[in-house]
């Protein structure tokens, strides 16, 4: 019989990672090919599909034989019997020093018979003297043995999603059996639930810049598992099996909305990147589609919630606003933008244009988009610069520009906290008679903006 080292290795060997799925929902599970003659056992927690159980399952798929080697003392029996004759050794000495023998001694001479308790005078019998001995009992002995070992090995082990240059991500979702579900780094299923039961995966995606209709190439992931198996008091070095599966990215379209009036109400512009695929009909199918995707991660990672609110509220009052659109990377003007027009025949009334009109935002882009927006026209900053860098939540509101510190562009009127910054307060005067005193002191950023660009 091998030994039960090289026994649970050689099964170790045979256990599988599968692991299939679309979107960034995979599913995973180790599995041990049994070769049997008995029809399938399945557990009652089985996972159901297609019609089917899968996978099926078999009794004691981790039953293993071996022999361990065993330290012991036991006792050995022993039995000793002997006859001597008393006998003279050569060199004759009284007594014979052990330094005189030799192995054997030389015997020289039987010694006489005498009688156990000799009487004077009486003559000694004749014969050789001896003695007989019987010895019989235990001993204890150590014994080092080859022991036979039948028994059933448990499984540990531990899930790991690793990124394409096989770095474990941070965080993910799982679900397993009997009804354990988290997130996190790694996830350690307990030890009976484990082979031959799946976990259902939930992967982040990665964001990135939509730039096209089509679906962004996708990013390779890896579903790891390192196990060991244990029988006896032995175990298996951690094996890894890793399996690689296809995540898509998820394209975030940018969008910036700027609204005449405070709280994201009154005429508004919507901006697009100058290559943007979109336009007023498409966008909000767009915004739509990357929320339901985020509605599968935000129990995983809470900051994809500003976005998801946002869009619940735009959906229903999109085909009510009063909206002009561009597509432009940056507009040095916006008095060139008309926002709200007129009648063709009221000549004498004036189109209201985008400069100095916007009170409020809504800005959509990938984590690191950003928007730097001026007071003054050409993108000059001596009048006031404001600027917003989207982070992982991939939105920030403005319900009001009526301010002029950085400090002011906090929750509620800035939503997320730390992406609005004033990189110049606003300062110096606008109007025809500012020379002569008139005009109006450039104090906010509220009805100011002149020009903006879009950046990373």
């Amino acid at each position: 019989m091998a030994p039960l080292q090289d026994a649970l290795d050689q099964l170790a060997q045979q256990i599988q990672l599968a692991a299939s799925g679309s979107g960034n929902r995979f599913s995973a599970m180790l599995t041990l090919p049994v070769s049997s003659t008995q029809p399938p056992v399945v557990h009652p927690q089985a996972r159901v599909g297609d019609g089917g159980v899968f996978p099926p399952e078999h009794a004691n798929p981790l039953a293993v034989s071996g022999t361990v080697e065993v330290r012991k003392i036991v006792q050995q029996p022993i039995s000793l019997q002997w006859i001597s004759e008393d006998v003279l050794f050569a060199p004759v000495s009284t007594p014979p020093s052990p330094d005189d023998l030799t192995v054997p001694p030389t015997i020289t001479d039987q010694l006489p018979v005498q009688p156990s308790i000799p009487v004077v005078g009486t003559p000694v019998p004749a014969g050789v003297p001896g003695a007989i001995g019987l010895l019989t009992g235990t001993m204890p002995v150590f014994e080092i043995l080859d022991e036979l070992v039948s028994t059933t090995a448990t499984i540990e082990a531990r899930w790991r999603v690793l990124d394409e240059n096989r770095v474990p991500i941070t965080t993910f979702g799982w679900s397993t059996n009997p009804g354990i579900k988290g997130k996190g780094s790694e996830f350690f299923p307990p030890v009976d639930h484990i082979l031959n039961n799946a976990v259902e995966l939930t992967l982040i995606p990665p964001f990135v810049d939509f730039v096209s209709l089509s679906p962004p190439a996708p990013v390779r992931r890896w579903i790891q598992a390192h196990f060991r198996l244990t029988a006896a008091g032995v175990s298996t070095p951690w094996i890894d099996l890793e399996q690689a599966v296809d995540l898509v990215p998820l394209a975030i379209p940018t969008v910036l909305l700027l609204f005449f009036d405070p709280d994201f109400a009154g005429p508004s512009l919507m901006v697009l990147p100058a290559n943007s695929q979109l336009g007023p009909d498409s966008v909000l199918t767009i915004l739509k589609s990357v929320r339901t995707e985020l509605d599968t991660i935000k129990e995983l990672v809470d900051f994809v919630g500003l976005f998801i609110d946002l869009v619940n509220a735009l959906d229903p009052v999109w085909a009510e606003l009063e909206m002009a659109w561009t597509k432009a990377d940056e507009i040095a003007n916006l008095n060139d933008i008309d926002v709200v027009g007129s009648p063709w025949w009221a000549v004498w009334q004036n189109d209201r244009e985008a400069e100095d009109e916007f009170a409020s935002l809504m800005f959509f882009g990938a984590p690191g988009r950003s928007l730097q927006a001026f007071n003054d026209r050409g993108f000059n900053d001596d009048e006031g610069e404001l600027v917003v860098n989207l982070g992982l939540e991939m939105a920030v509101t403005i319900r009001t520009l009526y301010h002029s510190e950085t400090a002011d562009f906090v929750p509620p009127d800035a939503v997320p906290a730390g992406r609005v910054t004033v990189a110049r307060k606003p300062q110096g005067c606008r109007g025809t008679w500012c020379w002569a005193g008139g005009g109006h002191d450039i104090t906010t950023f509220g009805d100011e903006f002149s020009s903006l660009r879009f950046g990373w």
